[in-house]
């Protein structure tokens, strides 16, 4: 503000200081309030990073960072406590098998998986496909077993109708040459989950707060050597090294509770070759 410029048909000064004092002063300010307000309205909530602390922290003495500094009123300063996770997952870029319902009927089996044993069939909930399974049973994806490639990503949906209901069981399987379950990560009753690797408990982690009704994400990312499990962009497990692991293909199990109005249902069951973190992306692309 320190050239003069032009507002409509009207020549300010140099600087605002000008018109302290006078009307105009009170008109520029009405006119920022405003501005300041409408810009508010309209940026969405998780837009913003001051969320009111900062000026508690302020008004009690501290500081909102800085090692060593301290508050104007000579108290100690307030420590940034906020832990931030960095959520790694990257999807593989290659396509190994991936069910997106198209073509799918109502009331039929799902055409591309084969059944173990159970009740599964496909079924439309509002405009969307979905498979809903009626008894305790598993499905196997419609792929032939091979050795997993070295670096891999999996990826499931499914639907949650929140903290009201029971929550079911929805368990994907690592499986080897003879069809016996090596591995295995869940999520059951909406919120705990676990990851299991040879007969061995690798992790074991509950949710801070039940799933919200809705759809939600089960994410492996693996290595030959690693794993890394995922619900949503919540990371519940990391295994840094795996031994003597060689399965060859997967399978997905679940385990209705008898609630009337609460069906089992899953989809999108994706895997894939690759999950490049975005720095091998840019040091090869």
């Amino acid at each position: 503000m320190t050239g003069g410029t032009w507002a409509g048909d009207l020549d300010l000064e140099e600087s605002l200081a000008a018109y302290a004092g006078e009307p105009m002063e009170g008109a520029i300010r009405s006119v920022l309030v405003e501005t300041v307000g409408l810009v508010t309205d309209e940026v969405p909530k998780e837009y913003f990073c001051y969320t009111g602390k900062e000026e508690a922290a302020a008004g009690s003495g501290g500081a909102t960072s800085g090692e060593g500094t301290r508050g104007t009123s000579g108290g100690p300063a307030a420590e940034d406590m906020n832990l931030y996770v960095k959520y790694d997952f990257v999807p593989g870029d290659r396509v190994i098998f991936y069910d997106d319902m198209k073509g799918e009927e109502e009331g039929e089996f799902p055409y591309r998986w084969n059944l173990d044993h159970g009740v599964f069939e496909v079924v439309r909930l509002g405009k969307e496909y979905w498979i809903m399974c009626t008894d305790d049973g598993s499905v196997r994806p419609r792929i032939q077993d091979a050795p997993l490639p070295p670096k891999y990503t999996v990826e499931m949906e499914f639907y949650d109708n929140g903290p009201g209901v029971g929550g079911h069981y929805f368990e994907i399987y690592w499986v080897d040459g003879s069809g016996d379950e090596i591995g295995l990560f869940y999520i059951r009753r909406s919120r705990d989950t676990y990851l299991g690797i040879l007969g061995e408990e690798k992790a074991s982690k509950r949710l801070q707060e039940k799933l919200s009704k809705g759809v939600h994400v089960m994410r492996i990312m693996a290595t030959s050597r690693s794993i890394k499990c995922f619900i949503d962009n919540v990371r519940v497990a990391n295994v840094p090294k795996v031994e003597g692991f060689t399965p060859v293909g997967f399978k997905v199990r679940t385990n209705p509770w008898s609630e009337e109005g609460n069906p089992v249902l899953f989809r999108g069951f994706r895997f894939a070759e690759g999950g490049k973190t975005m720095r091998e992306q840019l040091d090869e692309e």
